[in-house]
């Protein structure tokens, strides 16, 4: 059975790599590599599609339970847009049934949608948002889905916009010890996120 916790979302990173084609840590590639690569590529997709039957992922608050949401919605979208960007891997590597892939996108966009924070919150944009951004930039860069690539590259743009001549994030920069931290992971996602948007023909470079 696929992996569907949390820390089981962590491995992807490891199955990203793998499913990639990079060499190993030695900086060796082994015979069976492409192998190995494909079998990677197929828990990937089982494991996506097994979220996709169970509805994982979604949103479990109120909107009204803001405490309880703000976290969710973080942990969500951080989780969704690790779990679509090996799905987006994986099936570049391996064949995919067209309908399962079309049932996964169906979940995918649902789970998506569910933890839109872009409107909650007193401040607008920060790092919790733009998990959102990359998550759906992901789906859809994955399903082409204009509306959703266009919604990220607002984000994107509203976040480049704030950056001061000084190179710092207002909202970030702020938070006291934890500043250069938060401005780091704002950056890392802010990053990552236009990285997504280049592949799927929106340059903002």
């Amino acid at each position: 059975m696929p992996i569907v916790t949390e820390t089981g979302h962590k491995v992807f990173w490891l199955q990203i790599a793998l499913c990639h084609k990079r060499t190993s840590v030695q900086g060796v590639v082994p015979k069976n590599h492409g192998e190995s690569n494909k079998e990677v590529c197929k828990i990937i997709i089982e494991h996506t599609k097994y979220l996709a039957d169970n509805n994982g992922l979604k949103r479990g608050y109120s909107w009204e339970d803001y405490d309880y949401v703000f976290e969710a919605t973080f942990f969500n979208n951080h989780a969704a847009g690790r779990v679509l960007a090996a799905y987006g891997i994986a099936i570049q590597q391996i064949n995919i049934d067209s309908d399962v892939h079309k049932a996964i996108g169906k979940w995918a966009k649902k789970n998506v949608k569910s933890s839109n924070n872009l409107n909650k919150g007193k401040w607008k944009y920060t790092n919790h948002h733009l998990n959102y951004a990359r998550a759906i930039a992901l789906y859809g860069s994955i399903w082409k889905d204009t509306k959703s690539l266009n919604k990220a590259k607002k984000v994107v743009l509203s976040i480049m916009k704030s950056i001061t001549k000084e190179g710092a994030l207002p909202l970030e920069a702020v938070r006291g010890v934890r500043g250069l931290y938060y401005q780091g992971r704002t950056l890392h996602g802010l990053f990552t996120t236009t990285d997504i948007l280049y592949d799927a023909g929106i340059d903002l470079y």
